[in-house]
């Protein structure tokens, strides 16, 4: 039986869930697709995923909402949840990391440093930090 960190992704974009999946997968993970937010809900509720990576803009619910309940809720709150969106304004950021977003990637996207990160918030062992200076 493999140890793999399940990841649970929620856009509404089926291109975009589908490569994010695709992306996730080849590094290792295991993947679970939520087509809007209260789906997303829904699935990191009765899955309890190792991490979430959600867009802003869905319907039903949106993703600020999704990530509002989680992070409220003591038995997901500490669930790391990274934000993929369209919103670059900083007043979105800050929206999204005051609800209690742990990244938040403006598409297009980085997909080295989003992997990055998303193995950073897992503790995945051997990945060097963004920020960090080699001397």
């Amino acid at each position: 039986m493999t140890d793999k960190k399940r990841i649970l992704v929620v856009d509404d974009e089926e291109e975009m869930a589908t490569t994010m999946k695709e992306i996730l997968e080849l590094e290792g993970f295991e993947v679970e697709i939520g087509h809007d937010g209260q789906e997303g809900l829904d699935k990191a509720r009765s899955q309890r995923p190792d991490l979430i990576v959600s867009d802003v803009n869905m319907p039903v619910l949106d993703g600020f909402s999704m990530v509002r309940m989680l992070k409220f809720d003591k038995n997901y709150q500490k669930i790391p949840i990274v934000m993929l969106t369209t919103r670059g304004k900083l007043q979105d950021k800050n929206i999204g990391l005051d609800v209690g977003a742990d990244g938040y990637f403006e598409k297009p996207f980085d997909i080295a440093d989003l992997v990055i990160h998303v193995k950073m918030l897992l503790g995945i062992e051997g990945v060097i930090k963004p920020d960090r200076e080699d001397r």
